[in-house]
């Protein structure tokens, strides 16, 4: 879904930044304990933030429960433990890079080393939840990689963009985001919208982001247009229908322009 080498351009650093911190969680960020381990014996059992901790084991011998109960026994002062086995963590790295395909789109690959995560439940254990939703940078959507893909396949035409708009006290570009799709499909363009784009009040103005785009770039296919709060209210909800069918309603939410499938999915 991402081009080889996608045109990333005049990005505000400040909407970014706000994207971010709204839709993406990092595991960096996480106050963890950290365990490695080789055969059964622990090579290293230290916080993250240098926090004292109660170190409950001192033989890894089943990894499962083992990190389970470090964590219990820590959960004050840990998001989440990570125990790792140092020759299965080298065994996962060495098989994602021999799976390399030059020709694969580098989200697949990401996707699929993350997914690979699950065949080593017991070399790289976290707990509370697997590896696989816990480490790395995850988005916070209430959906999968493979049903993103699917969505942008299903509804979003080729030589198209996507454009998101979240607002600020009527007339602050809080943050935004530019997709644009090429003849294959695949993410060409990544940018964000000019805060010039409006003036006074979004509700009113929006068809402003919308012209500036077509004028810069590709025909908008979908656009997406929520007050900050509104943004917060669907990631709270999951991305509920309801929620959104809610929202459009009260006027916190408006997507224009929509292809005509996906309105007749959304019933709005």
């Amino acid at each position: 879904m991402l081009h080889d080498h996608p045109l990333m351009i005049d990005i505000d650093v400040d909407q970014w930044r706000n994207l971010h911190e709204m839709f993406l969680e990092s595991a960096k960020e996480k106050k963890r304990i950290i365990i490695i381990r080789e055969d059964g014996k622990i090579l290293k059992f230290v916080h993250s933030h240098g926090e004292e901790i109660l170190k409950s084991v001192n033989k890894i011998t089943n990894p499962q429960e083992d990190a389970r109960k470090v964590y219990k026994d820590n959960k004050e002062k840990a998001d989440f433990v990570l125990l790792v086995d140092r020759k299965g963590v080298e065994r996962f790295f060495a098989e994602v890079q021999d799976s390399w395909n030059a020709d694969e789109d580098l989200d697949e690959y990401v996707y699929k080393m993350y997914s690979k995560l699950d065949e080593y439940k017991d070399e790289i254990v976290t707990y509370p939840g697997p590896a696989r939703k816990t480490l790395g940078l995850r988005w916070k959507l209430a959906i999968s990689y493979p049903q993103a893909k699917e969505f942008v396949e299903k509804y979003i035409p080729n030589n198209s963009v996507v454009v998101i708009g979240i607002f600020k006290d009527n007339n602050l570009i809080w943050g935004s985001l530019v997709l644009g799709f090429d003849e294959k499909g695949k993410i060409k363009l990544i940018t964000t919208v000019e805060e010039s784009k409006i003036a006074k009040d979004w509700k009113k103005e929006y068809k402003h982001i919308i012209k500036w785009v077509e004028e810069k770039f590709w025909k908008c296919s979908l656009g997406l247009f929520v007050e900050k709060g509104g943004m917060e209210i669907i990631l709270k909800s999951g991305g509920k229908l309801e929620t959104i069918r809610g929202l459009t309603k009260e006027g916190k939410l408006i997507i224009y322009p929509i292809p005509e499938t996906l309105q007749r999915q959304l019933r709005i």
